[in-house]
């Protein structure tokens, strides 16, 4: 497997997670969507490359550019093999690793880095691939060490 953190341009990748909404908040964006004139209108604009993201609030708009943009209906899985496991893969090797949830309170940071029974997480998905990769090398010792904060 080859080093896919030493191939990036930067030396730190920011991605977008577009948290699904829940059935009780979906009429709430349907309202947004038809009052256009509104104030408080958004428009969330998602580029093709899936590399960036145009906030509309009236009357300013934003841009925001990320590594990749990944919809609501991105899987754990494909978050973890993204996002997380190169970093994964590339701490195995020796270096040095970060991986840092940012958003407001209700965002989805906790699922995306905890998950639950039937969507695992980020972190278990790194302890499960660190502890594999362990488990198949013989006659050597290792120290495992991770922060986790909340």
């Amino acid at each position: 497997m080859t080093d896919k953190l030493s191939t990036y341009k930067t030396p730190i990748s920011i991605y977008c997670r577009i948290k699904p909404q829940i059935e009780d908040s979906l009429q709430e964006i349907q309202d947004y969507e038809i009052n256009r004139g509104s104030v408080k209108d958004i428009l969330v604009v998602a580029s093709q490359q899936n590399t960036a993201i145009v906030v509309t609030h009236k009357p300013e708009s934003y841009y925001f550019h990320f590594s990749r943009v990944f919809d609501q209906d991105s899987s754990q899985e494909l978050i973890y093999n993204s996002v997380a496991k190169p970093v994964v893969h590339s701490t195995l090797k020796g270096y040095n690793g970060t991986i840092f949830a940012y958003g407001q309170t209700g965002s989805g940071k906790t699922f995306t880095i905890s998950g639950d029974k039937d969507n695992q997480g980020i972190v278990p998905r790194a302890l499960q691939d660190i502890f594999t990769h362990i488990s198949t090398i013989e006659n050597e010792k290792f120290e495992a060490q991770m922060s986790y904060l909340e």
